[in-house]
């Protein structure tokens, strides 16, 4: 009898683990942008204070983000560049990756918001800070519909070589789905503007129409995506081929962004259609 109880003791505190290890999930979970730089160490005795104190507001500027998601995934963004892969809770403060450890320290709710302060260790980089998060938006019924999950950011790691037409293509439909799904997000979030500020590249949004961004206005960090400029060119003329060519049929919602993510969709399929009829 006496082993009966110790067993069942064993059972309450390993299930009252659980469900502290299970809120730790629950409360990770999400999109979580930089709001303040608490305290940034690059150990480098040649960088004084005043220049890691510039470095680490250059994180804010650059719109530092941290995403993760239910099934262990994560996106980890700063500015165009992007970290992709899976995190792990080591315990109920510590959350590590093949990138970067994290500790939680505090999580910290208002009335309207929530808050997030942990240190975050770079490794490889001699860098570790204490940084103050504050989380975006709610999570989507979907969420491999977002436009940060993993698999829809796959074009803003560059290649290592020299890509052929149907790689240049798979990048182009790639970035077509994210930019989709950046509309998406936004009406189901209900958010009162739609921001691509991680995102600009050749695509141009109007109410009720989808256009393309003139070569000269193409910011650097999208073509820096590719392996050169030649083959972000390509990419260019891949898109704008399927402008002039494709016709969008639906009609207007009066939602110009479920409309221009209809649109987009079409473009994408249209693409991605020509593709299947290639092979």
């Amino acid at each position: 009898m006496r082993y009966l109880f110790v067993l069942f003791g064993f059972l309450i505190l390993f299930s009252d683990c659980k469900k502290e290890e299970d809120l730790l999930v629950d409360q990770i979970i999400g999109s979580w942008r930089l709001a303040e730089v608490i305290a940034y160490d690059r150990e480098n005795n040649d960088v004084d204070k005043t220049v890691k104190s510039m470095l680490g507001n250059q994180l804010i500027s650059n719109g530092y983000v941290l995403h993760f998601f239910p099934d262990s995934s994560f996106t980890e963004i700063d500015g165009y560049k992007a970290n992709l892969g899976k995190w792990a809770s080591l315990n109920n403060q510590m959350i590590r990756t093949k990138h970067f450890n994290l500790t939680i320290k505090e999580f910290q709710k208002s009335t309207s918001r929530e808050f997030l302060i942990l240190d975050i260790n770079h490794r490889g980089e001699n860098l570790k800070s204490t940084l103050k998060f504050v989380k975006e938006g709610k999570s989507l019924e979907d969420f491999t519909t977002d436009p940060f999950y993993p698999d829809h950011n796959l074009w803003r790691i560059p290649p290592e070589e020299k890509e052929s037409e149907e790689e240049i293509q798979q990048r182009l439909l790639n970035y077509i789905l994210h930019y989709a799904y950046i509309l998406k997000a936004s009406e189901e979030r209900e958010h009162q503007t739609v921001s691509f500020s991680h995102s600009l590249g050749l695509i141009q949004v109007f109410r009720g129409g989808i256009g393309r961004v003139p070569k000269n206005r193409i910011k650097q960090e999208w073509i820096n995506c590719f392996y050169d400029e030649d083959d972000a060119m390509k990419a260019y003329a891949l898109f704008s081929s399927y402008l002039k060519k494709g016709v969008y049929k639906g009609g207007t919602t009066g939602n110009w962004v479920k409309d221009d993510f209809e649109i987009l969709l079409h473009i994408y399929q249209q693409i991605k259609t020509n593709e299947n009829q290639q092979i």
